[in-house]
């Protein structure tokens, strides 16, 4: 609409130019003045500079380009897990399926990629042994670990190494949406054990593992008391007064021939162990039941 008007008042323009002649003429290049085409440049310059400064700009919305975060390569069912994972790089995960449990922190996976099965130790934490050596809380550490992962569809993400010197796969587990090695740190079943560079998650293990001390969970609990028990040697009357009570030197005594009760047997026995003579007369038997002056130790858990 704009640009029609204009137009026209171009050809308005012209026409006027025109008829300012001495005689109507019919307006081309060849009979208007320098001046007057001069005149029509102009003012069609100006028409095509307000045309241009009229003319609607799309000019784009600034917009905010959010900054890359690291994302979950799985998808956790709540905020507590969410939270405890978040900590984990952002991998190329791994899937398969526990096959075996060798300890609480050490499993067997058929991993899905290859068809192969490796053994893989859990990263950032540490259970107490349960193979060829066993550790307080070891067999709970280990159950609960069967608990938590045996037969079940499993994902493995690496932070740096690949393998340790054992050649078993470094790796965080998760399992059922559950971060299997933090589980078992928050629970009392491990403790934070940290071996560079692979230690993206360590103080997220070690404020479960401080949660974990506070409220004596697991192997944070007192352990048994070792109690050592010396128990008394019978009074058998004894010779309190140091005299020779029988020859240890003699002929060979039997407990039922020579002695008439067990307190005489017992007593020529203790007094010739303590002169050096020993057991000469076997009267403690082959049995060595205790009559002895040694102590006998027990060992219980109370």
């Amino acid at each position: 609409m704009k640009q029609n008007t204009l137009t026209n008042l171009v050809i308005l323009i012209l026409f006027l130019i025109a008829c300012g002649t001495s005689s109507p003429q019919t307006v081309t290049s060849d009979n208007i003045g320098s001046t007057q085409t001069a005149a029509v440049s102009t003012i069609v310059a100006g028409i095509n500079q307000t045309l241009t400064s009229n003319a609607p700009t799309n000019t784009a919305l600034p917009t905010n380009t959010p900054e890359p975060t690291a994302t979950l390569l799985f998808t956790p069912t709540s905020n507590q897990i969410a939270l405890s994972a978040s900590c984990i790089p952002n991998n190329t995960p791994e899937t398969g399926k526990v096959v075996d449990v060798v300890d609480g922190d050490t499993i067997k996976v058929l991993l899905d990629q290859d068809g192969q099965t490796y053994t893989v130790r859990y990263i950032g934490m540490d259970t107490p042994e349960n193979t060829s050596q066993v550790e307080y809380f070891g067999a709970e550490a280990a159950t609960k670990n069967v608990q938590l992962v045996f037969g079940k569809p499993i994902t493995l993400i690496k932070d740096i190494s690949e393998t340790d010197i054992y050649g078993r796969l470094l790796r965080y587990v998760i399992i059922d949406n559950i971060f299997i090695n933090y589980e078992l740190v928050a629970q009392g079943y491990a403790n934070t054990a940290s071996y560079p560079p692979d230690i993206a998650c360590i103080p997220t293990f070690q404020d479960a593992e401080q949660k974990a001390r506070a409220s004596n969970l697991g192997l944070w609990n007192a352990p048994p008391t070792l109690v050592v028990v010396i128990p008394e040697i019978p009074d058998t009357g004894g010779n309190q007064s140091g005299s020779a009570v029988c020859n240890c030197s003699g002929p060979d005594l039997d407990c039922k021939a020579h002695f008439s009760t067990h307190a005489e047997a017992q007593d020529c026995y203790n007094y010739c162990v303590s002169q050096g003579f020993g057991d000469v007369f076997r009267l403690d038997g082959n049995d060595n039941d205790g009559l002895r002056k040694f102590a006998i130790t027990h060992f219980y858990f109370a």
